[in-house]
């Protein structure tokens, strides 16, 4: 009863209340981000694999379903890369190198930026118009194809797919409704129905085991 007085009278309560709800709609985002980069039901890592049923279809029996995956064991490489493209690339897949983006847990971006360090290949710092240098990392690419670093990603899995080829499907749009419960108690619920969908599993390339 107190807090709805409180609320009434726009008291100090509003905040935190505010506050609960903001942080409700977080954690419901981080629940979707999770499930959709995971291995189980519909998440990402299942749908770019080379075993299992994705969609109701088996890869032992639907062999045109199966994705592109190979087992790195190791750190992080150029070649590695190199050769999730040219799969993804060649012929037999037919993405166009230009529809490509690859996907990074947060640590591999830092480990994709020590590759340059290097007497080999060295990495060049350079101000614009006097700005103080930023030592940072923004804006990856490998041969064009940017990449994107996903902090809920398995942090040993990197992920090559054709953009055009994946895409969410809303079935109902976040949305907080006001419940009334027992006597003064008043109750949010925070709800969301969305899948994402990879409708060519062909067109994607899974790198595990590569190194944290």
């Amino acid at each position: 009863g107190h807090a709805i007085d409180a609320l009434k009278d726009e008291g100090a309560i509003v905040e935190e209340v505010d506050k609960i709800l903001v942080d409700g709609i977080r954690s419901m985002q981080d629940a979707i981000n999770v499930k959709a980069l995971g291995a189980t039901d519909w998440g990402l890592q299942l749908a770019i694999d080379s075993t299992g049923t994705y969609a109701g279809l088996a890869r032992g029996t639907y062999t045109t379903w199966v994705a592109g995956e190979t087992a790195v064991g190791g750190a992080l490489s150029r070649s590695a890369i190199r050769d999730g493209v040219e799969a993804m690339t060649d012929n037999d897949v037919g993405a166009r190198h230009q529809d490509l983006i690859i996907l990074m847990p947060v640590n591999q971006v830092s480990n994709y930026h020590a590759l340059g360090v290097s007497t080999a290949h060295p990495v060049q710092m350079l101000t614009t118009g006097g700005q103080p240098l930023d030592l940072g990392f923004t804006g990856e690419s490998f041969e064009g194809i940017p990449i994107f670093g996903i902090p809920d990603l398995t942090d040993t899995v990197v992920l090559i797919m054709d953009r055009t080829k994946a895409y969410w499907v809303m079935h109902r749009m976040p949305t907080i409704e006001r419940k009334q419960t027992a006597g003064d108690s008043v109750a949010w619920y925070l709800t969301c129905c969305a899948i994402l969908v990879v409708e060519d599993c062909t067109h994607a390339y899974k790198m595990t085991g590569v190194t944290a």
